[in-house]
């Protein structure tokens, strides 16, 4: 996704919006509609309905459970386009309901679930952002702490997610003064810093982003 890998606040309710808030969502991993899982699932069911094998039921529902997240995930990313291009609320209304619908179908052992997490995290942030509501905040916070503990250190997201957490954890020391929240903020972002080699492209602005951290 695109907002793991930007930069460091979120705006304060009411606020004008910052060019450092993670608003885009990841495409990046977007879930290809593979027909032939529509026909194993269908073999599978077939396995289990003439030879009672449990583990082809199984099977099948695994493999339509992963047609109908790559379904309802590529139609709210849709969704979330239109509503960035034409502005309609009901836009954004449907892609938030069907990401939260993928995401209780989507397992916890796929690789793809925390890139899933975060792009509803997002959502919700751009959320906090027209309304807001420190439930929106509260909520993301929560989204993308599940995201960061489901990601291996090894994920090509897990820096940004790291990242988002912790810019919205400054969002929430600076609206209620928390120094736990400031702190929790600068220990994922120099996570992040630790995560990436020297010279990679994104290393100088995570390190201005802990930089600014430790200055609040």
């Amino acid at each position: 996704m695109s907002a793991p890998n930007n930069d460091e606040s979120h705006p304060s309710a009411h606020a004008e919006p910052s060019s450092a808030m993670p608003l885009m969502l990841d495409f990046s991993n977007s879930i290809s509609l593979d027909f032939p899982m529509q026909i194993l699932g269908w073999q599978a069911f077939e396995c289990f309905r003439t030879q009672g094998d449990m583990l082809a039921l199984e099977m099948a529902i695994r493999s339509w459970r992963f047609q109908e997240v790559a379904s309802l995930t590529n139609l709210a990313m849709a969704l979330h386009v239109r509503f960035q291009s034409v502005g309609e609320c009901c836009n954004f209304e449907e892609a938030n309901g069907l990401w939260r619908l993928a995401n209780v179908l989507i397992l916890d052992d796929w690789p793809e679930k925390p890139s899933r997490l975060s792009n509803l995290a997002t959502l919700i942030i751009s959320q906090f952002e027209q309304s807001g509501r420190f439930e929106d905040l509260e909520e993301a916070i929560d989204l993308w702490t599940c995201a960061a503990k489901l990601a291996s250190d090894d994920h090509e997201n897990k820096p940004g997610l790291l990242n988002n957490l912790g810019s919205a954890l400054c969002t929430q020391f600076q609206q209620f003064g928390n120094i736990s929240d400031l702190e929790k903020a600068i220990t994922l972002q120099s996570c992040v810093v630790d995560l990436r080699p020297d010279g990679h492209p994104g290393k100088p602005r995570w390190l201005v982003n802990l930089a600014i951290s430790l200055e609040r």
